[in-house]
């Protein structure tokens, strides 16, 4: 452990073994009714609505990254986080971005080392945030104080939710007047649910709750009030706050509080939270445009729910950010060096409709304002009109609270401050949706010089980065269907999916180590040019990833494509099953056409125990004494004998991909009756040349294209002989025979062929291959190096081996930083 920790920190742009969480959403359409009322085309993501909401650590790095299956742009914009000096993750569609064209991906990166708290996530280029793409972001604070001002943390999401995708109620609003609108208003969801099936909340007596509250909305407003129970607000928009009691919160749009309640000491009664959905600039319709929920706090299962009289809201102590406090103390920002004035304006369009502007910008309306890139110092607010009965309010003291979002009621206006260290393009708008896309909003351009100078060369563009998390687990399963042992496999997998990127693409592999072992991944036939420690080689360029920590390998592929494979590279891990195909697609036109469908074929050894069994054995067994213990061969996973077909269309031309991913056997294939054009070996392309069968050592790899017959006379079977020089033949055990259908008709009779040898096959020989790249001799030799293979006798004449004098052993700091660190060749193994 120690020395990848040294490893890790001496190469400075390595990760560290910090949590790096990664969350892939696959975001499309789903036809669904989630209120129970209306079924519509609604937007999730992973084919799930609700989208579980996402938990992390102060300080992890969030990589958020969203794979675009709609049929218009996509962008995601993490609410409340500054985003510092990374503006280009703000998720602001035609702001800091053009939007995830469809069928693209993107990665938003999401530090947060100076936040923590409660915040959401949600699409933030046209109307996908209200049709569905939203989800709580919880950032856990590290603080011991206050983690131990509560005992349990709770999650309360309020949504809006439609009868409709929320374009087509914007195509109704721009042809009706809004004096005709139909009483078409939302209903709510609470916790992703209709708010009428609400979920209770258990309380014991005693014990402090932390309530999470997320207005996760995009039209109307929440109030939320537990009678009978008295709420210490500690945060408001992720900016803990010194405790102080309120009877009830008021939630516009966007905003979020933390509060928390100490449950009664009491089992006698049970309590109803109250949650009030409205909107004050909509005609009030009875039942509609107003809806009171309970969400049930259950102390006793049989117990009564104690009722409370009606109050107004008047007399409700409600939280009031200017009588808040931050917990940090951040003294009130002066002087002040900008004055900032916008006023917000409706303008009038056909039919009554508004738009709306800021100042004479016509750009978004705002009776709710999320500030981007910051949280405000709330100063001040009070009335438009110096004749109004509207009081003026003010903070109190030197210490102003701060929150990222703020309503701005009607005929009043409200001061705040930030401080300009954040330099970037930060969208001001709306979050009232009809409002935003109305057109009332502004952007600060903030520090743009300070910008071009820390932007990151490496910024992302919209090519793919294809990220694969393999939680490597035991599974006790058996694979060919005659023994049942302790193997490795990745999700809980076996075979572990073949992974498909295409040339240029970056691949991410992360690997979460869940073995009692160490753990490494190479990408086999891979350059990792300029970047030897993603090679993987346990003891070489890394110690091995530790029991119960990850890491993650990027492999860039722009200079390679073709036929590879992924296996561990650290014990025996890769012969226990962590092993699968690596494809990478080309893109060369011309490649293209030479053939119609690419078909893969991974060809394994699989042995009857775990491989370290085995070593164990070997060294308390001469190989004279040896057990007939070999490995029975797997064909795309499964059991050679039980193998699936492959179909044949005639005329049309298979790309056929053969890997051997071998730790100990040989591959023979042949297809008789066709002819295999080999264009590849090992991700290097060849000539198009002529063979009959293919011979494949451990590791190795071709793609031969196969013409399929004109007729659909005949079925053949492919030939697949599972064989090892080094070890005596024992019938129907060392060489074995196996064939995979090829049907071109399912009852069409198998042709047969009469047995030739080996000797009368034309096998492939790169010998006698040309690279299609032409790439000519290298001439002239600067060095020659001569290794000599021996085997080096042990006891019981089990045999270990070398290079040369060499017997390569692990070492207790790989070379690759002894290299790195002293500056030695190290052509030694060791």
């Amino acid at each position: 452990m120690l020395a990848y920790t040294l490893f890790v920190l001496f190469a400075g742009g390595l990760q560290a073994l910090a949590a790096r969480v990664q969350v892939t959403w696959d975001v499309g359409y789903l036809n669904i009714s989630r209120d129970g009322l209306s079924k519509w085309r609604a937007i999730g993501a992973n084919g799930q609505l609700p989208i579980p909401p996402i938990y992390i650590s102060q300080g992890d790095i969030l990589e958020l990254t969203a794979i675009n299956h709609l049929d218009k742009p996509l962008s995601l914009h993490a609410h409340g986080l500054f985003q510092r000096n990374s503006t280009f993750y703000d998720g602001v569609g035609m702001a800091t971005e053009c939007g995830i064209p469809p069928g693209a991906q993107f990665t938003y990166i999401i530090e947060t080392r100076d936040q923590c708290g409660t915040f959401w996530i949600h699409a933030h280029y046209g109307t996908e945030g209200i049709d569905g793409l939203r989800t709580a972001l919880i950032i856990h604070d590290q603080d011991p104080q206050l983690l131990d001002e509560y005992d349990e943390d709770v999650l309360l999401t309020l949504e809006d939710w439609g009868h409709e995708p929320y374009d087509d109620h914007i195509k109704m609003l721009q042809t009706i007047a809004e004096v005709d609108m139909p009483p078409n208003h939302p209903t709510v969801l609470i916790n992703g649910i209709n708010a009428n099936f609400s979920q209770p909340i258990r309380f014991s007596p005693g014990r402090r709750y932390r309530l999470r509250i997320v207005s996760m909305s995009f039209t109307y407003w929440f109030k939320v009030r537990l009678p009978g129970h008295t709420m210490q607000v500690i945060e408001a928009d992720g900016i803990s706050s010194r405790p102080s009691a309120v009877d009830g919160l008021d939630m516009c749009p966007g905003q979020r509080y933390s509060v928390i309640i100490t449950a009664k000491e009491s089992l006698e009664f049970n309590y109803a939270l109250n949650v009030t959905f409205y909107n004050d600039f909509i005609v009030d319709i009875p039942g509609l445009t107003t809806l009171y929920h309970h969400v049930p706090i259950v102390y006793h299962d049989n117990a009564p729910v104690k009722t409370y009289p009606v109050i107004e809201d008047h007399e409700v102590k409600w939280a009031d950010e200017l009588a808040m406090e931050p917990r940090d103390k951040q003294m009130l920002l002066e002087p002040v060096d900008h004055h900032i004035v916008r006023s917000v304006k409706a303008l009038p369009k056909d039919l009554g409709v508004p738009i709306y502007a800021f100042g004479n910008y016509s750009y978004a309306p705002v009776p709710v304002l999320p500030f981007h890139g910051h949280a405000f110092q709330v100063v001040e607010s009070g009335p438009v009109h110096k004749n109004s009965s509207i009081p003026v309010k003010r903070f109190k003291g030197r210490q102003p609270m701060r929150r990222d979002t703020i309503t701005l009621a009607l005929g009043q206006y409200v001061k705040v401050r930030i401080q300009a260290d954040n330099p970037g393009v930060w969208f001001q708008h709306c979050h009232q949706e009809q409002h935003n896309l109305s057109g009332l909003g502004f952007t600060l351009i903030e520090a743009p010089d300070v910008m071009q100078r820390t932007l990151p060369g490496g910024l992302q563009v919209l090519a793919a980065r294809v990220k694969v998390t393999w939680d490597v687990g035991y599974l006790n399963i058996s694979r060919d269907g005659s023994t049942t042992w302790r193997a490795i496999g990745a999700n809980g997998q076996l075979p572990i999916p073949p992974v498909y990127v295409t040339q240029g693409d970056i691949l991410e592999l992360t690997a979460i180590n869940h073995l009692d072992k160490p753990v490494s991944l190479h990408a086999h036939g891979l350059f990792q040019r300029n970047s030897a420690y993603y090679d993987g080689a346990g003891f070489t360029t890394e110690c091995g990833i530790p029991p119960g920590s990850q890491f993650t390998y990027i492999i860039e592929t722009r200079d390679q494509s073709g036929t590879y494979w992924v296996h561990s590279h650290y014990g025996t891990e890769g012969i226990d099953g962590l092993r699968t195909a690596l494809v990478i697609l080309d893109q060369d036109a011309s490649l293209l056409d030479e053939y119609d469908e690419d078909v893969l074929l991974a060809l394994e050894d699989w042995g009857q125990e775990p491989n370290d069994n085995l070593l164990e054995r070997l060294k308390t067994l001469s190989l004279v004494g040896m057990p007939p213990n070999h490995p029975s061969v797997l064909i795309n996973g499964i059991n050679a004998n039980i193998l699936q077909p492959i179909r044949f269309t005639p005329g049309r031309r298979y790309r056929l991909r053969v890997i051997s991913m071998s730790f100990t056997y040989w591959f023979k294939v042949r297809l008789p009756g066709h002819t295999m054009q080999v264009i590849e070996a090992d991700g290097i392309y060849s000539q198009p040349s002529a063979a009959d069968g293919l011979d494949l050592g451990p590791g190795q790899r071709y793609s031969v294209i196969i013409t399929a017959q004109e007729l659909l006379e005949f079925n053949y079977a492919l030939n697949v002989t599972f064989y090892s020089n080094f070890i005596a033949r024992m019938q129907g055990l060392t060489p074995r025979y196996h064939q995979v259908p090829i049907v071109y008709r399912d009852d069409a009779p198998i042709k047969t062929f009469p047995m030739i040898e080996d000797h009368e096959v034309k096998w492939v020989d790169e010998l006698f291959m040309e690279p299609r790249d032409k790439q000519i001799l290298l001439e002239p030799v600067d060095q020659h190096i001569v290794r000599n293979v021996k085997a080096l006798t042990r006891e019981l004449g089990i045999p270990s081996y070398a290079f040369g004098d060499y017997a390569y052993d692990p070492v207790p700091v790989p070379p690759l930083l002894t290299a790195l660190t002293t500056g030695n060749m190290a052509l030694s193994p060791s």
